[in-house]
């Protein structure tokens, strides 16, 4: 079992080995922490006092550790394609290069935003900033240099 320093790392690396809330519990050795899947006959139900006892089939069959698998794995995949849709449809699509594909992009942004500005005085930064993206700029440079452009152009 891998230990982890705090209890919120063991919690997500459970999560993330595909248990949900109630599927591990967390133990802690030496002060650093690990998780430990639960069995289906571990598991305690809460029991309402005030309702009849039924009766147990006790022939019930517990699907295989293949089939318990299979059934997380698409009950995950069926909820990451839910989130992509839903991602898909409500976010705006903002290309965003990691790199710059030109010469000089810092010093070429400062030349497009004062250009832009010439041009049109109340210009906005998202205008600047996707003129940049356009010309092959990369788009955390080009917010890094427009931010850095505004605060000397104000001060001039």
């Amino acid at each position: 079992m891998r230990l982890y320093a705090s209890k919120s790392s063991a919690i997500r690396a459970a999560k993330k080995a595909g248990l949900s809330t109630g599927e591990y519990e967390i133990i802690e050795k030496a002060g650093k922490f690990g998780f430990r899947a639960i069995k289906a006959d571990e598991v305690e139900e809460p029991v309402a006092e005030e309702a009849a006892p039924e009766e147990v089939n006790e022939t019930s069959v517990e699907p295989t550790k293949e089939e318990a698998t299979s059934k997380r794995k698409k009950k995950q995949s069926t909820k990451k394609e839910a989130t992509s849709k839903e991602e898909q449809s409500t976010k705006k699509e903002v290309v965003m290069l990691r790199k710059s594909t030109i010469e000089s992009p810092s010093k070429r942004v400062w030349e497009i935003a004062e250009q832009m500005k010439a041009a049109n005085p109340n210009v906005r930064r998202k205008d600047v900033i996707a003129a940049c993206v356009e010309q092959g700029i990369a788009y955390y440079t080009a917010r890094t240099q427009y931010q850095l452009w505004f605060k000397a152009s104000r001060a001039s």
